[in-house]
């Protein structure tokens, strides 16, 4: 059973599950080799303030990491300008709006 926030920094109790994110990783077990291997689910929560900033993972060694959500290496820099970009009046065309032609309606007999 899940009793606590899995991130270690934190470790915030659970009490209802209003918030946050439950995450479920599967296991398999069985180390002896011959022997019948099964599967058990592993259950891990992140409370709703943890859940904002990371996301929880198993790795390919099978431990848990928390991973940030915004990573830097995924998180575009925005430009920087210098000066604004300034464009002559007499490059821009007036934009007039134009009337929209409406068809005229139909009377339409219904068959009887």
């Amino acid at each position: 059973m899940v009793d606590y926030c899995a991130n270690p920094d934190c470790m915030k109790p659970l009490h209802y599950l209003r918030e946050g994110t439950i995450y479920i990783f599967e296991v398999e077990s069985g180390a002896k080799p011959g022997a019948p291997r099964s599967h058990r689910l592993e259950h891990y929560w992140l409370c709703g303030d943890c859940s904002t900033a990371y996301l929880l993972e198993r790795t390919a060694n099978k431990e848990l990491r928390l991973v940030p959500k915004q990573s830097l290496r995924f998180v575009r820099q925005p430009a920087t300008i210098s000066e604004p970009a300034r464009v002559p009046e007499a490059d821009f065309e007036p934009i007039l709006p134009t009337r929209a032609t409406v068809a005229s309606p139909r009377k339409v007999k219904m068959a009887s």
